[in-house]
C-alpha cells in the first residue's frame, strides 16, 4: 500500500503537575488536544484504480511522563512518554476512480458509517525536545496499538496511524516563592 504524507495539527490546553513537589525536573504531562489527521492511501489491492484520502478529526488525550535535563540557564532538554486515547469526532473519505469513469464517493461519516473507522484509537507515544524558557519545541512519535479500521468482510484489511509529530508549545508557570529578607 502506497501512502502519501499530508499534513495535520493539534491544538489545546496541556498541564505540568510535579512528580517530586516543587521540582519540575519529573512532571505528569495532561493534555486536551482538537487534532486533524490527514492521509491519502492507493487502495487499488481492495478496489482497482482507486486512492482514497482520509482527513479525520480527533479528541487527542496523550498522557506523559517527561524527564527534564538541565542544559543551560532556562534550557532543557526534554524527553517524554506515555499513553494516548484519540477519540474520533467527524471527518471525511473521499474515493477516487482515477480511471475517470466511476464518480467519486465522499463519506462525511467516516466513524459511524459501513466501513468505518474506530471511533477509540489507542498508542503509545515517545519523544524528545527543548524547552527555552516558556517554550517548547518537540518532536514524537505515537506507536498505534489497535487497528484504526473496524475489520469488515471480505476486506482484511489492518490500518494503523503511526503518527510523527512537530509541537510547539507555550507554558505558563506559576511563579518561584521568593524569600524576602530584611
Amino acid at each position: 500500500m502506497k501512502k502519501e504524507k499530508l499534513n495535520g495539527y493539534h491544538v489545546g490546553p496541556k498541564v505540568d503537575l510535579d512528580v517530586v513537589p516543587n521540582s519540575n525536573k519529573f512532571t505528569l504531562t495532561l493534555a486536551t488536544l482538537f487534532e486533524m489527521r490527514a492521509n491519502r492511501y492507493d487502495i487499488s489491492w481492495y478496489k482497482p484504480y482507486t486512492t482514497q484520502t482520509r482527513i479525520l478529526y480527533y479528541l487527542y488525550l496523550p498522557l506523559d511522563l517527561t524527564y527534564r535535563k538541565k542544559m543551560a540557564e532556562d534550557v532543557n532538554w526534554l524527553f517524554f512518554g506515555g499513553p494516548r486515547l484519540s477519540i474520533g469526532l467527524f471527518g471525511l473519505t473521499n474515493e477516487h476512480y482515477y480511471m475517470a469513469t466511476k464518480p467519486q464517493l465522499k463519506d462525511t461519516s467516516p466513524f459511524y458509517g459501513e466501513p468505518s473507522m474506530r471511533a477509540k484509537d489507542f498508542s503509545f507515544g515517545i519523544g524528545t525536545g527543548i524547552e527555552l524558557e516558556n517554550f517548547q519545541f518537540m518532536l514524537g512519535y505515537d506507536l498505534p496499538l489497535t487497528n484504526s479500521v473496524v475489520n469488515i468482510d471480505p476486506s482484511p484489511s489492518v490500518l494503523k496511524q503511526h503518527n510523527f509529530r512537530f509541537s510547539i508549545a507555550y507554558t505558563i508557570r506559576r511563579s518561584k516563592d521568593k524569600t524576602i529578607v530584611r
